[in-house]
């Protein structure tokens, strides 16, 4: 009786990650490094609602970052995509890339990124997202080493979104 209890409970224990396992099936790239960052606790943290003086994070840590209403950020430069203006959230924030090489925005969320170095835009690489998992959404950029980065967040429904920033492996 005490095995069935055990086994019932181990169960239960074991159904919402293979449910998000299962959810996060759809990205083509192994993402269990982001999904283990997610399932944690996030670090609050208020968006810049300019480019200085934006917060800075740090590579590898799972953050809450609270977005202010749109039309108050002055973003450093427009998106790359046109996003949405009745309702939505923006921000920025910085990082510090430990070292040139491939790096991925990971979100909860669908909403539009994009990162800059020196005032420019740099191109995303590649992005992937799948409904029902954490993270929903990941871009990767290629990022330079020794300079500040910026990323700047637009045309999100919510005004709290969980954001990493993660080197790709």
């Amino acid at each position: 009786m005490l095995s069935g209890a055990v086994a019932l409970l181990t169960g239960a224990a074991t159904a919402p990650l293979a449910r998000a396992a299962e959810a996060c099936g759809g990205f083509r790239w192994d993402v269990a490094a982001e999904m283990a960052l997610f399932r944690g606790s996030a670090i609050p943290v208020v968006a810049g609602r300019s480019p200085s003086p934006a917060p800075l994070l740090d590579v590898g840590r799972l953050y809450a970052v609270a977005l202010a209403p749109q039309g108050d950020v002055e973003l450093a430069a427009p998106p790359a995509k046109p996003m949405l203006a009745d309702g939505a959230h923006a921000g920025i924030l910085r990082i510090q890339v430990p070292a040139a090489g491939r790096y991925r925005v990971s979100q909860d969320a669908h909403f539009w990124v994009d990162v800059l170095q020196a005032g420019k835009l740099l191109p995303s690489v590649d992005f992937q997202g799948s409904i029902g998992c954490e993270p929903q959404k990941v871009v990767m950029f290629d990022m330079p080493a020794g300079s500040e980065i910026l990323v700047q967040f637009s045309g999100s429904a919510q005004a709290v979104v969980r954001v990493a920033v993660t080197a790709a492996g």
